[in-house]
This record gives C-alpha cells, sequence and structure tokens, in this order.
C-alpha cells in the first residue's frame, strides 16, 4: 500500500484534482474518489453530500470494501487509509484525506485537498481561489472520528473492470466516456 500512496502523491502532489462534481471545485471528495479510482473502488462506496457522512453514512458497500475502525487514544492510520473528519468547529461539512504512511499515536499525517483554504491555493484563469493537494500534519488527530482501511486491492481484469466502472458513474458525457474506456482497455 505505500507504494501505491506513494504514486498517487506523486501525481497530484500539489495540483487540484476535480473529480466528479464541477459546482463544488477541487473539494477533497474530489480527492478521495481519485484515490478510489486508483485503487479500483467504486466511487459509490463513499459519495455522500457531505464529507462527514462517509463515516457517518457508511453503509454495506462502504463496509465492502473498507474496514471502519474508528479513532481511538491507540488506534493509529496507516498508509492509504481515509481519514474521516466529523463536523467540528471550523469544519462544518467534515473532511476526509488519505493517510501518507508516517503517522503515529499523536499525529495524523496525510494527504490533503481543501485543507486550510486560506493558505494553500493557486488561481485559476478567472481569479478564483483553487485548492490543491499537500501533506498536512493534524496534531492529536482532531477532528477525526474513524479511518476507513482499504480491505482489497483488486488484481488484473478485476482492476481493469473497476476502473471502468468508475469511469460509467463519472461525470462526463458518453464520448468522453467511451474515449477514457478506451484508453483503460488499450494501456
Amino acid at each position: 500500500m505505500q507504494d501505491k500512496i506513494n504514486r498517487f502523491i506523486a501525481a497530484h502532489n500539489n495540483q487540484s484534482i476535480e473529480a466528479e462534481d464541477p459546482s463544488a471545485l477541487d473539494a477533497c471528495m474530489d480527492e478521495l474518489f481519485a484515490w478510489c479510482d486508483f485503487l479500483g473502488i467504486p466511487r459509490s462506496a463513499v459519495r455522500r453530500q457531505f464529507a462527514y457522512q462517509v463515516w457517518e453514512n457508511a453503509d454495506d458497500e462502504t463496509r465492502k470494501y473498507f474496514d471502519l475502525i474508528p479513532n481511538t487514544p491507540t488506534n493509529v492510520s496507516q498508509a492509504g487509509d481515509v481519514l474521516c473528519f466529523k463536523r467540528v468547529n471550523g469544519i462544518v461539512i467534515g473532511h476526509v484525506s488519505v493517510d501518507i504512511g508516517k503517522s503515529d499515536i499523536n499525529n495524523a499525517i496525510s494527504f490533503d485537498q481543501n485543507w486550510d483554504t486560506l493558505h494553500y491555493f493557486h488561481l485559476d484563469a478567472q481569479g478564483n481561489h483553487i485548492p490543491y493537494c499537500r501533506t498536512v500534519v493534524h496534531a492529536g488527530y482532531y477532528g477525526v472520528i474513524g479511518f476507513l482501511r482499504p480491505k482489497i486491492i483488486l488484481q488484473g481484469d478485476d482492476v481493469l473492470l473497476s476502473k471502468i466502472q468508475a469511469v460509467v458513474n463519472g461525470a462526463g458525457d458518453p464520448h468522453s466516456k467511451v474515449t477514457a474506456i478506451k484508453q483503460l482497455v488499450n494501456s
């Protein structure tokens, strides 16, 4: 898993990820969707209206692909775990991020998008503040209610099928989806 998170970070560090909903540009959920796509996990396993609901409204499909591990004084998140943040002062819709494999009992260290957008953003062509992905230290696991630990890393044809399903379920017009699927099949 550490190799996978390293490759994911290398592909997205200091970049913005827009995976699904252009009305909510570069949200933490976009990073989560991209992580699920990377692992071959269907987005529907974590798709919720607000980030805190990824944990609070976890369903059978979520549990099919992830173990839910509550944040306790002795549980430490691991590389590839999805950190789920509850609603607390300053985080009214929650937050999600991906553990980079350097967390310890005192601090969660994760790869985040849309965290502290006051300081970590770039401007797009229209002058909009666009948050980018970067490593964040969450002291004392502040706000973290628990972790989603991926259960499986799919192999071979299952990975391809999951990636194709992610394209089919994702945003975009039919032509773009077919083009993306052709690229997946031919790669």
